[in-house]
């Protein structure tokens, strides 16, 4: 585990989240704006409410990116379970960084003492774990841990 006041070197920018209201339109303004495409689409609910902190959240889920570039994550989060609060990344506008480290729980132990937090629990997928966090500015952020065989298909390497 890295030092509370050293930097995390060990991890890598992986994707930028932005919470919309229409996600087929924003699909396709960002496939006709910018020419990204559709890697894959989800709908989330236990995971989305978890790893928000949410209870009853769901959300419909797309990334897309461009060749050998960073991934976009678009999120319709569903509008009957929102707290309409802006504590956490769930409202439209709202985005989030994040960022693929290789120990999750260091991780959260170095954001915790630096005064972030942990918005919900830590999520568990197929390819690997992640956590919705807040810096002490009020900016969110996800760390995300990727299993062995999983890091080249998320920039990993």
């Amino acid at each position: 585990m890295s030092e509370p006041h050293q930097p995390m070197n060990q991890s890598r920018w992986h994707h930028v989240g932005l919470a919309v209201r229409d996600l087929a339109a924003s699909i396709a303004f960002y496939e006709a704006m910018f020419g990204f495409s559709v890697r894959f689409q989800a709908k989330l609910a236990d995971d989305i409410a978890s790893i928000t902190g949410e209870t009853g959240l769901t959300c419909e889920l797309a990334q897309l990116s461009r060749a050998g570039e960073m991934v976009l994550e678009l999120l319709e989060f569903s509008t009957s379970a929102t707290s309409a609060t802006n504590d956490k990344p769930i409202y439209a506008g709202a985005a989030h960084a994040s960022f693929a480290v290789a120990d999750l729980d260091a991780a959260l132990t170095k954001l915790e003492h630096l005064g972030g937090k942990r918005l919900g629990e830590v999520v568990v997928f197929t390819e690997g774990k992640s956590a919705y966090c807040q810096e002490p500015g009020g900016s969110f952020l996800e760390l995300e841990e990727f299993f062995t065989g999983h890091e080249e298909e998320h920039g990993q390497s």
